[in-house]
């Protein structure tokens, strides 16, 4: 019997440690220089969902969403060429509205540009960066301001090591 557990415990401990994310942290200074479509992420932040900075930044939105209930108190999907924003809480009277989730084509992290469609060889090599196993199956390279826990890039990646998707989002 105690062998049997011992063999449980270890089996916890296996399927807990490999269910963990392999997150790059980066420092503050480096986060703060990320660019999504040439664009500091921290001005898009600060637009908070603001339609006419946001054009100013990205051109006319093709397609933009409001939504006034939810979660939170309300919020906007804004749709540009090659890049996609959604802020919450944008009827809030007490908060400001937060960017929540953002898909962009272009990416720029530790003076390294990557696109959807390049080979993820020149983010993982250039930055020495590791790779996650998603729990799909697939891949992507997760990176976060020094804290795995929030709000991460992740970088999808198929079997070909082709970028397919660059996305940044609140986890919560």
């Amino acid at each position: 019997m105690k062998n049997l557990y011992i063999l449980a415990v270890a089996l916890f401990l296996n399927l807990t440690v490999t269910a963990q994310s392999t997150v790059n942290e980066i420092a503050s200074n480096d986060y703060n220089q990320i660019k999504v479509n040439g664009v500091l992420f921290s001005i898009v932040k600060n637009t908070h969902g603001e339609e006419n900075a946001l054009s100013t930044l990205f051109g006319t939105a093709i397609d933009i969403q409001n939504h006034p209930d939810g979660l939170g108190d309300g919020w906007k999907k804004l749709n540009f060429n090659n890049i996609v924003i959604n802020f919450d809480d944008v009827n809030s009277n007490s908060s400001s509205p937060e960017l929540t989730y953002l898909s962009t084509n272009t990416f720029e992290v530790l003076d390294i540009v990557i696109n959807v469609g390049d080979n993820i060889s020149t983010l993982l090599f250039g930055a020495n960066f590791t790779n996650n196993l998603n729990v799909d199956g697939s891949t992507s390279v997760i990176i976060t301001n020094m804290n795995g826990d929030c709000c991460p890039f992740i970088i999808k990646y198929n079997n070909l090591n082709i970028i397919t998707s660059i996305e940044y989002f609140v986890w919560s």
